[in-house]
């Protein structure tokens, strides 16, 4: 027998010998961890936001008909 074969046939079994001997964990979340959480749903919003803003454009711009030439975009991305 494999070196790995056994591995996997032993690995299961060990698993549901280990699960009911676990003891409670007493964890909790601190305040900083929601306001950490939110910081982070907000940074990720604004970069989509920032990674979102050249396709919106082109797109706008074929929808309305007019051209979007890349002077303008990189003008306005400046401020």
């Amino acid at each position: 027998m494999t070196r790995n074969s056994l591995a996997a046939r032993a690995l299961p079994p060990a698993v549901l010998v280990q699960i009911p001997a676990t003891s409670k964990a007493n964890a909790h979340i601190d305040p900083g961890s929601g306001s950490f959480f939110v910081q982070m749903s907000l940074v990720g919003l604004l970069y989509a936001g920032v990674a979102i803003k050249p396709y919106w454009r082109r797109t706008k711009a074929f929808l309305t008909g007019r051209r979007s030439t890349p002077e303008a975009d990189d003008e306005s991305s400046d401020s």
